[in-house]
């Protein structure tokens, strides 16, 4: 029997982690008190003929295991091993296994990694400590195709617009090792003199359908995140991003409360509108410093969030100032505070 509030998964032998917590089940108890999730009922005979494949790989693990998703929130910390991008929006540098440790000491329930390429990710070979830790990945973000290749998904050539493709479509791949979906924000690109605004529009849709049906045989999802007028004229809020991927499959939004905070009219009301099409969500202030420390008053985002079922992530891209510890442990602090009221 499931619950309307949880729901149970097969654990495959790569769990897909990032949509789900992982825990022992001890199947001799009836009742059994899943650490934060809280209290469930499970009846065996129910479950077994009724297991779901929507993080299911091929080869199935013991039954012993399961994969249980509530409604609750969860928090995610990022760290850039892109040093072309030192300086920006991200808390932990460098270092992926001491932003692990880091992240576990202060409670987060995962990071989200912005990698240099795919073959970086994969020789960091971190799924060990992320295990050790309890951590799982959040997402990966495709920035560096722009940050350090200059690559983007509307660039009027068509072979560097195939390259980019393909420089998403590897990311993906090796975050879908982690049970990561990959991010497209800083990749989309946007107009120029040689492409016109219609033309960049639809250069990314047919990048955004190739690489969405890509990230579906791994079944994760594609986050596409709308950024604010001054990085991008391709989709600047959730509604401009609903067209974007309007009849898209696979793919989801990337709301981001900084560049909501410049421009949508209202944060709530954006989120309610755009709904069950947010996959992923970045947690930050109006200075796109970690939440508490600007004046973005995110009680309303947090709501709408509530009433849309929103249980994904919210993820700390910001910056690490005054830094690094600091940036993370407001954000836990901000983090808990903004959605304890769910957990009782």
């Amino acid at each position: 029997m499931l619950f309307p509030w949880v729901t149970i998964f097969q654990s495959p032998p790569r769990t897909y982690r990032s949509h789900a917590q992982f825990i022992p089940f001890d199947f001799s108890n009836q009742w059994h008190q899943a650490t934060v999730i809280g209290r469930f009922r499970y009846d065996r005979s129910g479950c077994d003929s009724s297991w779901s494949t929507a993080h299911t790989l091929a080869n199935p693990a013991s039954r012993s295991d399961v994969i249980l998703e509530s409604k609750r929130m969860k928090s995610a910390v990022t760290v850039s091993l892109v040093e072309e991008a030192r300086g920006g929006p991200f808390v932990f540098w460098s270092d992926p296994v001491a932003a692990i440790n880091q992240a576990k000491q202060l409670g987060f329930d995962a990071i989200e990694i912005f990698p240099p390429d795919a073959e970086s990710l994969r020789r960091l070979q971190l799924s060990k400590n992320l295990s050790d830790a309890g951590l799982a990945v959040a997402a990966v973000g495709t920035g560096a195709g722009w940050v350090k290749h200059r690559l983007q998904l509307a660039d009027e050539d068509p072979v560097l617009r195939e390259r980019a493709i393909d420089f998403v479509r590897s990311v993906i791949s090796s975050a879908a090792e982690l049970g990561a979906p990959a991010i497209i924000g800083s990749m989309q690109g946007r107009s120029t003199k040689e492409v016109d605004r219609n033309k960049a529009k639809s250069y990314l849709r047919d990048a955004l359908s190739v690489l969405g049906d890509h990230a579906k045989q791994f079944g994760l999802p594609l986050f596409y995140e709308p950024l604010n007028r001054y990085e991008t004229d391709q989709a600047n809020t959730l509604a401009d991003g609903l067209v974007t991927i309007h009849q898209i499959e696979n793919v989801q939004l990337l709301a981001d409360f900084f560049h909501m905070n410049i421009e949508e009219a209202d944060i709530g009301n954006a989120i309610q509108d755009a709904g069950a099409a947010i996959g992923h969500v970045h947690f930050a202030d109006s200075n796109r410093m970690a939440v508490g420390f600007g004046h973005l008053d995110i009680a309303p985002a947090i709501r709408a969030l509530r009433q849309i079922g929103y249980s994904g992530y919210l993820s700390a891209e910001v910056f690490s100032k005054p830094d690094a510890n600091a940036a993370a442990a407001q954000t836990i602090k901000s983090f808990r505070a903004a959605t304890s009221s769910m957990d009782g």
